[in-house]
Parts: C-alpha cells; sequence; structure tokens
C-alpha cells in the first residue's frame, strides 16, 4: 500500500471515529427533552449542532466516495460490491432492529409503556406492524426511521448503494457534473433524503473521477471561512426557503473540508492507526447507542428539574461517554464470545 493509500485509509478511519462520535452527541443531547432551547446550554448546543449535524452528511460521502474509489466500475465490480454490502450493511440492519425490538418487548413486560402505537407487543403486531417495526416505527414517510433509530441512515444508504449505476452514468457523463447536484439542492426534499442522495452523490461523485481527496487538505482556512461565514450569514439574515438546502450543502462542503484537513494533519503527525477498541467497535456504537442515550436522556431530564441548572453541559458529556462506553464494553464481551457474530452485527474485526 503507497503512502498516500494509508494515510487516505487512516484519514477516513479517524473521522468515522469522529463522526460516530458526534453522533451519539447528537442523540444524548437534552435541549428536547428539558425544552431548555433558551437557556445557555441551549444557545451553545445550537451552535455547537452546526459541527455536530456535519456527521451524517459527511457518513454519506465517504461511502459513496468507498464505492467508487481505487476501482473501475463494470456489471462485475458491482455485483461484487453488491455482495460485499449483503453482509455489511443488510444483514446487519435487519439484526440490530431485530434484537433492539426484542429489547423493547422484553421491557414492556416491566415497563408497559414501552408498548405504544409505535411498538406493539408480538401477539398484536400485523404484517403492516411489523414493516413498520423494520422501516418506518417513527416519523412518517421518507423522514421516518426504524425501531432502532440511528438505522435510517443505514437504510437510505441500502436503497442508495443498489442506484450506483444511476449515479455512475449521470455523473460521469461531464467532469463539472457535480454542478447537478448543488442544483439539486433546489428540489424540496425532506432533510434526511436530501441529505442522504445528494452527499453520497458528492461522494460518489469524488469516487467515478479518482480525485486524491487528500489534495483538500491544504484547504483548511479556505474552509473554515467558508464555514463561519455562512454560519453567520444563516443567523444575520433569513435564507429563502428555496435555498436553504443549497446554503446547507455549502456549509457542508465547507465543513468537510475543515474535518479532512484537521484529520490528516493528525494521522501524519501521529501516525494514527485503526487499531484500537473505539475504530473496533464503531458499528455496534452507531447501531446501539440510540436505545441507550435515550433511556439516560429520559432518566436526566428527571433527575435535573431546573433546565438552566450548570450541570446540564457535564450530564450531556457524560450521556455520551456512557452511551459509548457501554457499547464498546458489549463489543468486546460478544467478540469474546463469537467474533463470527460480531461480524454477522456489522464489526469488521
Amino acid at each position: 500500500m503507497s503512502i498516500n493509500r494509508a494515510i487516505e485509509r487512516n484519514t477516513i478511519e479517524l473521522l468515522r471515529c469522529v463522526l460516530i462520535l458526534f453522533i451519539v452527541l447528537i442523540h444524548t443531547n437534552l435541549v428536547a427533552d428539558l425544552h431548555c432551547e433558551n437557556s445557555l446550554y441551549g444557545r451553545i448546543y445550537a451552535y455547537l449542532s452546526e459541527i455536530l449535524w456535519l456527521s451524517n452528511s459527511l457518513f454519506f460521502a465517504i461511502s459513496g466516495y468507498l464505492f467508487f474509489a481505487n476501482t473501475d466500475f463494470t456489471y462485475e465490480s458491482y455485483r461484487s460490491k453488491i455482495g460485499r454490502r449483503v453482509n455489511s450493511l443488510i444483514i446487519p440492519y435487519f439484526l440490530w432492529n431485530t434484537l433492539v425490538w426484542s429489547l423493547y418487548v422484553a421491557g414492556s413486560y416491566f415497563v408497559p409503556s414501552l408498548s405504544n402505537n409505535e411498538i406493539k407487543p408480538i401477539g398484536e403486531t400485523g404484517l403492516a406492524d411489523v414493516f413498520n417495526i423494520y422501516f418506518s416505527t417513527y416519523g412518517e414517510g421518507l423522514s421516518s426511521s426504524p425501531i432502532d433509530g440511528p438505522l435510517w441512515f443505514l437504510r437510505n444508504l441500502i436503497v442508495l448503494v443498489f442506484c450506483t449505476p444511476i449515479y455512475y452514468f449521470v455523473l460521469r457523463s461531464h467532469k463539472y457534473s457535480v454542478v447537478l447536484l448543488a442544483l439539486a439542492c433546489l428540489i424540496p426534499l425532506p432533510t434526511a433524503v436530501y441529505t442522504s442522495v445528494i452527499f453520497f452523490g458528492l461522494g460518489c461523485y469524488l469516487g467515478i473521477w479518482k480525485i486524491d481527496i487528500l489534495r483538500f487538505c491544504d484547504k483548511l482556512y479556505e474552509g473554515l471561512f467558508v464555514f463561519v461565514s455562512i454560519i453567520i450569514l444563516e443567523r444575520v439574515i433569513e435564507i429563502p426557503s428555496g435555498l436553504e438546502f443549497l446554503s446547507a450543502f455549502a456549509k457542508h462542503c465547507a465543513g468537510f473540508l475543515v474535518m479532512m484537513a484537521l484529520a490528516s494533519k493528525y494521522v501524519r503527525k501521529r501516525q494514527y492507526k485503526a487499531d484500537n477498541p473505539l475504530n473496533k467497535s464503531l458499528f455496534f456504537i452507531f447501531a446501539l447507542h440510540g436505545i441507550i442515550a435515550r433511556l439516560l436522556t429520559k432518566v436526566t431530564a428527571v433527575w435535573i428539574v431546573d433546565s438552566q441548572n450548570g450541570w446540564l453541559g457535564l450530564a450531556h458529556l457524560a450521556n455520551a461517554t456512557i452511551s459509548v462506553m457501554i457499547c464498546i464494553v458489549v463489543y468486546k464481551i460478544t467478540y469474546s464470545i463469537s467474533p463470527s457474530i460480531c461480524k454477522r452485527l456489522g464489526s469488521r474485526n
């Protein structure tokens, strides 16, 4: 493996670790449970979320890039990649949703309120209910999520992976076809769909045209300037509704430059290697943290009755840390029992 390929691989692996921590921080925030948007904690989180919400868009971009990078797109390569994604995406998707559904069913015997209109006892579920469990438990339509909430990302990614021939033929048509992605931002879509389709497409474009993403690592200050400028602009003036997604697209692309630059600099300086407990347990953290975070935030909301309490920020960080640590412990226990089960559940180690 060349030095640049090794740096690129380790940069992406480091980014994955950082982005999964961002997602955990999103799901352990206390703003919604305590209705404290106007508190100091709420205002700080509002600005912090500008960085945290880069996570999903960048994960989609990375996924699109890796699908096309370092290979030529042919029918054989497509079939081979789809076969691998069955094991790395589809099987873990159904296993984790089944596991979380089982936890809810078991928990409902002790806490009856866990059975509700979205999650019914097994004896009362019809085919439509089972479909909703796996694909659309919370929310409606294209903005919905399965019973294991964070796996909406995986559900959308599975669909997009099957659509990669469309991305290839559209984005391969011209070197400047990336403009089509910017124009697509003008089409009104649910945020989750916009994030999935557009940023997966951005990654596909980089991979299809074999663009060296390490070249962006010198663009730290340019990306930071654009990122901060758009945040300020969005708070100073009201962006027309038809341009909100385009503004978000530019902001997240700038955020992508910043994240890539910082991760690459760290990898080069510290010689980061993707062989640590956090990296090995990434899929477990991604799939399991949602139900843990939900429990912790509910308990914290009961414990902290004053939304102005100065402990909110510390409680948020504590919940995120506990969620990650529990997931790592579960991964280690599962791996010690059966590495093959770990692999079926999405672990790459």
